[in-house]
């Protein structure tokens, strides 16, 4: 998982395989202020950073998740150049670094969706229309009737994802 790794890289935790235990080691390229919770808890970053680190940080975070030019554009429109306080920048850096903030979430949804479609077209592959029309087309119908009822609910969540980012 992208966000698991990202969360790892940022916020300098590297899991030993063999303990279970962490140890630190800073890579990201931010100032030295990150700290994170004990071992256990979901990683919590602490940036005491000052609002033009933070815009730089969070595009570093951008970079490695590959998050789209277009919520680049939205969201430093919307929140760099001191229009926000400080702590908004470092809930959305933190999100990013968990894995969890509204664009990836939304990333995530539009992903499934398209493995559902691409699951489809598959299925579309493997049986022919006598298939699905003869007596022993139970099976693919069935299989058709799984994959749009597992389209449907990847559809919904995405539309869910997108308008929760969107309103954000």
């Amino acid at each position: 998982m992208e966000g698991a790794a990202l969360a790892l890289q940022c916020c300098g935790q590297v899991p030993s395989p063999r303990s279970g235990s962490r140890a630190t080691r800073r890579s990201c390229g931010s100032p030295s202020k990150i700290q994170c919770t004990p071992r256990g808890r979901r990683p919590r970053c602490s940036l005491g950073l000052s609002p033009g680190d933070s815009e730089k940080h969070l595009e570093r975070l951008w970079e490695q998740g590959s998050i789209p030019l277009w919520h680049r554009k939205l969201y430093s429109s919307r929140y760099f150049g001191g229009r926000c306080r400080p702590g908004v920048l470092q809930k959305e850096a933190r999100a990013l670094m968990q894995g969890v903030s509204l664009v990836q979430q939304s990333m995530r949804a539009i992903e499934e969706r398209e493995g559902r479609i691409t699951d489809l077209r598959d299925l579309r592959r493997r049986y022919s229309d006598a298939d699905f029309r003869g007596p022993g087309g139970l099976l693919p119908r069935r299989e058709l009737t799984q994959g749009l009822l597992s389209l449907r609910a990847a559809s919904v969540l995405a539309v869910e994802a997108l308008s929760t980012w969107r309103c954000s």
